[in-house]
């Protein structure tokens, strides 16, 4: 009597039959260490052995004595000859089988055979006849044979295979004498299932329809395939993958994400053929004001890739405040829009735009030349720095030129301002080019000292733009006096009340009460104004060694001093009449 073949080596995990590539997808069947069928094998051959399938991992999958599909032919006499015991895998009509990796072991003895067959013609017909290309073919014709040879062992199949038969027989009549004449354990089994049609399908929802997309739009993608199934939907942005939804079961997933072949299942049908699935793209994450590539794919089980949405479409960013972008220190256009076609930003609008930014200030020249020589003109020269008053509202000036140095006409462009240690905002309405490219426009009275500088976007759907070189504005303090008399005798006391005007930090500012003494101001008092009175302030003071009729002059000072956004400035000048 025969004895099985038993190996006690646990395996190591094995390579796949191929890198899968579009069309194809690898399927594995095998047991685990404890002799349980992992996968869905039960689902494919007819012969597996009992047991509740499990999940199939690569490195659980055991050796000898364990086997996926095991056969053996006991001696029946009565029956030789043509006594077979097969296990057979068909495989859908919308497939076929192209490569075949089988690890196996056993015996043949006494006229007995085993075989793998490639199956082209279908299932087997009763009685054992078949159609195929026999792949593997052990025989004993007269006498015990040697053992099987053991794995791995790889046959590519027939263009037309659409099944496999492994077959333990005995094809040779009464010579079967023994109690095991024909076993094999098949213990793994590797295919490569051939997929050549694409999965089809549809789309609706917001990310084909809206021209600019916010937020984040959906799509309902119905799905469809053929063959190994619907394996995933998945949306694309500029190629990458932003959002995807993989379908089906546990019989749907990659079996060994391990190595770089995402389509390796635990049976020939492993997805499912119809699937409707909704996916979201998260916009604000990709949002920068740009034009994006927008793709929605479904891929089947054979990496089958067919795409139901492909447009391109804006993605804005929410806007910010002062349309300035700190992270890029770049301004961004106030009337962006990618919902309509591209407009130009006035008449010969271009990417080579210059802009001259200046203050316009009277000055005083001698003139040098002609009969007017010696004699004094006033001129207005552009400056790129000035200082005013608190109430001033001082001129700008501005020309827009392409870069033939040719103006720019009816162009808007925007002013932009930023006070020491904050960032540039764009404020207030746009301004547009006269017919030699110029703007002139008056500043705002009362705001603190502050880089001016023009912007111009010559393009509605972008944030391309020509920035001036930034001139400075510094602004003198605001600071009122007031006095309660103008008259007083020697021992009498006046009050002074006052406020200074504008932004102060949170731990205020210090300003100086002054007398003027000769030709001189001298600062005979200080006091500190706080944001929590508005600035405000009062104070007293009372004369003691006036000996003769005398009028004081009196202003409040107001330094150039940290948290307060001014340069130094004075209020207008009180007097008060004081008599002995």
């Amino acid at each position: 009597m025969l004895v099985l073949l038993v190996g006690t080596t646990l395996c190591v995990v094995a390579a796949s039959p191929r890198l899968a590539v579009a069309g194809t997808y690898s399927v594995w069947y095998c047991v685990n260490g404890s002799g349980n069928p992992v996968g869905g094998g039960d689902r494919d051959w007819d012969a597996v052995i009992s047991g509740a399938p499990q999940p199939y991992e690569p490195a659980d999958c055991g050796t000898e004595p364990f086997g996926v599909i095991e056969r053996t032919v006991e001696t029946n006499p009565s029956n030789a000859p043509e006594v077979t015991y097969d296990a057979q895998l068909v495989a859908p009509s919308t497939v076929s089988l192209s490569q075949l990796k089988l690890w196996w072991h056993g015996l043949v003895n006494d006229g007995s055979q085993v075989a793998a067959i490639a199956l082209t013609g279908g299932s087997v017909p009763a009685g054992g006849v078949y159609e195929g290309q026999v792949l593997a073919d052990y025989r004993a014709a007269f006498g015990p044979a040697d053992p099987l040879v053991s794995p791995p062992l790889t046959y590519d199949l027939p263009a037309s295979t659409s099944g496999l038969l492994l077959r333990a027989a005995c094809p040779y009549g009464n010579d079967c004498q023994v109690s095991t004449f024909a076993q094999f354990t098949a213990y793994r089994v590797g295919l490569v299932v051939s997929d050549g049609r694409p999965p089809q399908g549809n789309a609706s929802g917001r990310l084909l329809t809206d021209a600019v997309l916010t937020g984040a739009p959906s799509v309902t993608v119905d799905a469809n395939d053929v063959g190994g199934g619907v394996y995933m939907t998945r949306i694309l942005v500029d190629g990458r993958t932003e959002a995807s939804t993989q379908v089906g079961g546990i019989l749907c997933r990659d079996v060994d994400s391990g190595n770089r072949d995402a389509f390796e299942f635990s049976t020939v049908s492993p997805c499912p053929l119809h699937e409707a699935v909704t996916m979201t793209l998260d916009t604000s994450l990709l949002a920068d004001d740009a034009y994006h590539r927008v793709q929605v794919e479904i891929i089947d089980a054979a990496g089958n890739t067919t795409t139901v949405v492909d447009r391109n479409v804006g993605m804005p960013r929410s806007p910010r405040p002062g349309f300035f972008d700190p992270v890029t220190r770049r301004f961004l256009n106030p009337l962006f829009n990618l919902a309509v076609p591209r407009a130009l930003n006035g008449r010969g609008a271009d990417s080579g735009a210059i802009i001259r930014v200046s203050f316009p200030v009277r000055d005083t020249v001698r003139v040098k030349h002609g009969g007017e020589k010696g004699q004094r003109r006033r001129v207005i020269r552009a400056r790129s720095r000035r200082t005013v008053h608190f109430t001033s509202r001082p001129t700008l000036r501005a020309r827009l030129t392409n870069a033939a140095r040719r103006p720019i006409v009816g162009a808007r462009l925007w002013v932009a301002t930023r006070v020491n240690g904050r960032d540039w905002q764009i404020s207030g309405r746009p301004h547009t080019t006269g017919r030699t490219g110029h703007i002139g426009l008056r500043l705002s009275a009362r705001a603190p000292s502050r880089d001016v500088n023009v912007v111009y976007f010559p393009f509605s759907d972008s944030h391309e733009q020509a920035v001036g070189r930034p001139v400075r504005l510094d602004v003198r303090a605001g600071v009122r006096l007031r006095v309660d008399r103008h008259r007083a005798r020697n021992g009498g006391r006046i009050v002074f009340t006052g406020q200074v005007a504008g932004p102060l930090a949170s731990s205020g500012a210090a300003i100086s009460l002054q007398v003027k003494i000769g030709r001189r101001y001298r600062t005979f008092r200080t006091i500190r104004v706080t944001p929590a009175r508005n600035g405000r302030f009062r104070t007293a003071y009372r004369f003691a060694n006036t000996v003769s009729r005398a009028r004081y002059h009196f202003r409040v000072l107001v330094p150039r001093q940290a948290g307060l956004p001014y340069e130094s400035g004075t209020s207008d000048v009180e007097s008060v009449l004081v008599t002995p």
